[in-house]
């Protein structure tokens, strides 16, 4: 076996999590431990109002000789990292460090401690993060990110400081919501369309996610298995309900924006899901009228897909008219949070 390999052995059997005590001619950690660093910013780190900042994720790293893929070490196990109120990121443990010749892979998901992780480890280029039994939250998002580092060898034998990690969070749900228009063209001159209540439903709401090949860089966003639609008129998924009623202008107004905002799992839209609406008009308006319809009718969109927002237009007459979605990446519709989070 080489020094190369050797020495792997060596730091393995220390565990790296601090340096470990080596003979003169054997590589060097670098002087500083593997950081995930550097004064992010608020406008980097907030997103939406009503959606979290990135504040906490879980992250799981191998390093390995590239000469030897079969000995691979995990030195980061769902390892917190934690913004600190000092402007840095800090993670449980002791310190872990770069050396050099080994090839670095990270994998990471926010929020730190979500519920259904796990980790392949395989040739360390090929690791990868599985959340089975995932079930979108209010106000939680869920992200992931992916970085890999080599840390060279020079001419002493040793490395000089190593830059911070990287890691550029996307998001891995999707987004979507309703905007409404009273058209004076079909109700008359003046009238106006007041919302009581809003629902969603016949959609999947668990799912497992699969981050191999995960690359956001190539588009590739992990693949989403979802279950059977769930919910139902009387037990909607998602409902909003204004008391003092809202009012679509001609314009069009927002439904299951700010505090109501949905985040569901990349899916398949089938004929089983509907946007229901319970509603009076400004004039007569103690008659309430409640309709539904598919969100199949805007069949030109078909699937939801990971990092996306689908904003839905509609009218309503005689029935809910949904109209072709607006869709576009996570951060381009007004109402949502950044497409992706970077850590410097």
């Amino acid at each position: 076996m080489n020094r190369m390999r050797n020495f792997f052995s060596a730091i393995a059997a220390c565990t790296l999590l601090t340096a470990c005590s080596t003979s003169g001619d054997e590589p060097q950690p670098a002087p500083e431990a593997i950081r995930f660093d550097g004064n992010l910013g608020t406008a980097s780190r907030a997103g939406d109002a009503d959606l979290p900042e990135l504040n906490s994720f879980d992250v799981w790293a191998t390093m390995h000789d590239p000469a030897d893929a079969a000995n691979i070490t995990t030195i980061f196990d769902a390892t917190t990292v934690s913004w600190k109120d000092n402007g840095s990121w800090f993670y449980d443990g002791e310190d872990r460090y770069w050396y050099p010749g080994m090839a670095y892979n990270f994998r990471a998901i926010s929020p730190a401690g979500t519920e259904g992780v796990t980790f392949t480890s395989a040739d360390g280029e090929g690791a990868a993060l599985r959340i089975d039994g995932y079930t979108p939250q209010k106000h939680i998002a869920l992200r992931a990110a992916t970085d890999r580092r080599e840390c060279p060898i020079n001419s002493a034998n040793s490395t000089s400081a190593q830059l911070p990690v990287k890691l550029s969070f996307y998001n891995l749900l999707s987004r979507i919501s309703f905007r409404g228009r009273s058209d004076e063209a079909s109700l008359g001159e003046g009238r106006r369309v007041i919302v009581d209540a809003a629902a969603v439903y016949g959609i999947a709401e668990r799912g497992s996610w699969d981050g191999a090949g995960f690359n956001p860089e190539a588009g590739a966003l992990g693949t989403w298995t979802v279950e059977e639609p769930a919910g139902s008129s009387a037990e909607p998924l998602f409902r909003v309900e204004y008391p003092d009623g809202l009012e679509l202008s001609p314009d069009g107004t927002d439904i299951f924006a700010g505090a109501d905002i949905i985040t569901v799992l990349p899916q398949t839209v089938t004929t089983a899901a509907r946007f229901e609406l319970t509603f009076h008009y400004n004039v007569n308006d103690a008659h309430q009228f409640t309709y539904s319809a598919p969100l199949t009718t805007a069949d030109i969109v078909t699937t939801w897909s990971a990092g996306h927002s689908y904003r839905y237009p509609f009218t309503v007459n005689t029935n809910i008219f949904l109209s072709v979605p607006q869709v576009a990446p996570w951060g381009e519709i007004s109402v949502d949070d950044p497409d992706n989070f970077v850590i410097k």
